[in-house]
């Protein structure tokens, strides 16, 4: 099918277009030429995921039956045309996965669904986004922060910052940071016993700060959360007022004011 939806569209597109156009998606913006009622491929493929028919294509390359040109269309040769034309049947040496690869593949397919969230939002192709393959990298990384996302390859600052929130969301969901290991206690207790002073006043600390109303104190901060912190700065809200508002501490409003360059 890969081979064939190739030929039809007469090796003019790139492995994205043609990996959508097998799944029945018509790339944003539509490719001249292309009709789906006429291509008899198009939709072929629905029932695979978007990773699976890469990797099959990646197989192709590997082994001689596909080429990608110098603007990285996806071209036909010899050994395709004769698959194609003479029944040549193709052998695929299947790659082995592993169970961190298979494990990581439920968080990669969330991030496929949020990008074609965003490029439904911003109707831009989703391909323009980020490519599987930063994806891939993005899975195997981890990222917690906006910073460290920037660091993949292929992602940048600008990107990082555009549509951090919303990714490192989706990797908090799939993959959550293990919690911090307690310290283990000597079975026995000194009297005025710093550690177990500061451990004990922590927890009363949390508890009244959450009775005092700052519901929110301990909870993530949202995107719609940051876009308002934006708008009350603007307006000249005061810290005390945006503390009320969001219900969390000051300190924790003058925390986020800073990290959203508003400080």
């Amino acid at each position: 099918m890969v081979l064939s939806c190739i030929a039809r569209t007469e090796s003019q597109y790139s492995e994205e277009v043609i990996v959508q156009l097998l799944r029945g998606i018509l790339p944003y913006p539509p490719p001249e030429g292309i009709n789906p009622g006429e291509l008899t491929t198009f939709g072929l493929m629905n029932d695979i995921d978007e990773s699976s028919i890469h990797e099959f294509i990646r197989a192709l390359l590997d082994q001689g039956y596909l080429e990608r040109d110098e603007k990285g269309r996806l071209t036909l040769n010899e050994q395709s045309k004769e698959v194609l034309f003479r029944q040549r049947r193709v052998v695929m040496k299947r790659k082995r996965t592993n169970r961190q690869d298979v494990a990581g593949e439920d968080l990669f397919q969330a991030l496929q669904r949020l990008r074609y969230e965003i490029s439904a939002r911003e109707y831009v192709a989703a391909s323009a986004l980020f490519s599987d393959s930063v994806l891939r990298d993005i899975c195997r990384a981890l990222p917690r922060t906006r910073k460290q996302l920037a660091l993949v390859d292929g992602m940048g600052l600008f990107k990082a910052n555009k549509y951090g929130d919303e990714i490192l969301r989706v990797i908090q969901r799939y993959v959550p940071e293990p919690e911090p290991q307690k310290e283990k206690h000597s079975p026995k207790k000194k009297t005025g016993d710093t550690h177990s002073v500061r451990s004990g006043s922590f927890q009363a600390y949390k508890d009244r700060v959450i009775s005092d109303g700052k519901t929110e104190a301990y909870q993530s901060w949202t995107k719609k959360e940051d876009q308002q912190l934006i708008l009350e700065r603007a307006e000249g809200k005061t810290i005390h007022e945006m503390s009320t508002i969001h219900k969390r501490t000051p300190g924790a409003i003058r925390s986020r004011l800073k990290k959203l360059d508003l400080s």
